[in-house]
């Protein structure tokens, strides 16, 4: 009985210790008029296009990431330009 327990012991320590870890660094890459850009939008922004393009996954690392920066610039800056001419944006639920 005891060495029941003690193997089942011995796998839980060792699966527990044995799990890979991952973390991503979360940093600030742009600023514009307040609005911030960081790695973890561009991370976000990399799946979305590989998502909706399917070519874009052929793509090297670099030119992902120098795609996606200039579309979350683009997109960012898009925003500001709306807000200049009203407060709010809106759309109607129909769409």
């Amino acid at each position: 009985m005891k060495k029941n327990i003690y193997i089942i012991a011995f796998i839980l320590i060792f699966l527990t210790f044995t799990q890979k870890l991952y973390s991503k660094e979360n940093k600030i890459i742009f600023k514009i008029n307040n609005e911030i850009i960081t790695t973890m939008d561009i991370y976000i922004e990399i799946k979305y296009l590989s998502e909706i393009n399917k070519d874009f996954s052929n793509l090297d690392y670099e030119s992902k990431i120098n795609v996606a920066k200039k579309s979350l610039i683009r997109e960012k800056i898009k925003n500001i330009e709306l807000r200049r001419f009203s407060d709010e944006i809106k759309i109607e639920k129909k769409y």
